[in-house]
């Protein structure tokens, strides 16, 4: 396979991004942000994409909350090539509606066709590694039928990815996949940087079509009817019709409802640069620290401080900030508001992050 062989990329843009807030909001989500070496998390993950296709075999999955603000990102992809979810059902609801929505207008024509699921929260770092190892992966999933996932050979004990445990060798730079393993305790992520027999699960995923609609059929078949409904619905052009269908869709991840079990999955390990943004603990890792160990970006004083991130986005000559005394600390003042938290605290703002900000964000 070359760089624009027969793949279709779909990249994952998801929502929001609330446990970022207030530096990522609505109308300027978290795939829009500039955390990356290019313009935007969206941006390099379309560049990611370009690598195995051609721009018109890219696609970008979005909730109804962003697909506005990353319509207008100009990221060089269609705006008719953003599928836009009817609602939320988690990462297996994605992959539903991609499928419905590559049969339904004939995207991905014939049925071997791979499809590279790839999300707009990644960065990375060595891209011609990547490029090599996500072409591993697609000629894998074209040639031998099975899917593939990509492992990044962990380099800490990070207890904010899933696992994935090698099975035997498959063949020549890639294996099969034993186990799934969740976000682990700081104990159990020792034992796996240890071991070495343990990868981090990027999520990025590779597999024909065809093949993905078999296990869908297998494990779920009500979403392989939801599928089927919204395929008619799309070509009845029945908007309302879909969004039902969609909604009989369990929330569900792709890993819990389809991969986990599935003998046939093999992982390519890679070591690329890579990092999930998934909260400030990656923001900051993003940055080089001083010799306390903060990351400051924007203008801002430290006094006797360690550990922390703080992150400073207002115009010059606007409110001054200073942090004293703090340890572990985030500080953010970003959007007209201000988040102070302990660092590792993130994952509340995914759980009440509309409240907080109802709230004005105090």
């Amino acid at each position: 396979m070359d760089g624009t062989g027969e793949a279709v990329v779909v990249i994952m843009a998801g929502g929001w991004g609330q446990r970022l807030w207030p530096l990522s909001t609505p109308s300027r989500p978290k795939p829009l942000l500039g955390l990356g070496p290019g313009p935007s998390l969206l941006a390099d993950a379309v560049g990611h994409a370009r690598l195995l296709a051609s721009v018109d075999h890219v696609f970008i999955a979005a909730s109804q909350d962003v697909a506005e603000a990353i319509r207008g990102a100009q990221t060089g992809v269609p705006d008719r090539q953003v599928l836009v979810e009817p609602g939320k059902r988690d990462t297996l609801g994605c992959l539903a509606y991609v499928l419905a929505r590559l049969e339904a207008d004939e995207l991905a024509r014939p049925a071997d066709a791979v499809l590279a699921l790839l999300t707009a929260d990644h960065v990375i770092r060595d891209v011609e590694a990547f490029r090599g190892t996500a072409l591993r992966a697609c000629r894998l999933a074209r040639d031998t039928g099975r899917p593939a996932l990509i492992g990044v050979s962990p380099t800490r004990p990070e207890v904010g990815f899933g696992y994935l445990e090698v099975g035997p060798s498959a063949g020549p730079g890639y294996a099969t996949v034993r186990r799934f393993h969740e976000k682990p305790s700081p104990d159990q992520a020792e034992t796996y940087l240890r071991h070495g027999q343990f990868l981090w699960n990027s999520g990025m995923l590779f597999c024909r079509v065809g093949v993905l609609r078999d296990r869908v059929r297998e494990r779920v078949a009500a979403v392989d009817m939801a599928i089927a409904r919204m395929v008619e619905a799309w070509r009845s052009r029945s908007v309302e019709a879909v969004a039902e269908a969609f909604g009989c869709i369990p929330a569900m991840s792709i890993d819990y409802a389809l991969l986990e079990g599935w003998d046939e999955l093999l992982v390519v390990p890679g070591e690329f640069g890579w990092d999930n943004i998934n909260g400030w603990e990656a923001v900051h890792r993003l940055y080089p620290a001083d010799e306390a160990g903060n990351v400051v970006r924007g203008s801002a004083a430290l006094l006797d401080c360690h550990d922390c991130l703080v992150i400073h986005e207002g115009a010059a000559g606007a409110l001054g900030i200073t942090v004293v005394g703090m340890e572990a600390a985030v500080v953010v003042v970003a959007s007209g508001h201000v988040l102070v938290c302990p660092r590792g605290r993130e994952f509340r703002l995914g759980q009440g992050g509309g409240s907080v900000r109802q709230g004005g964000g105090h």
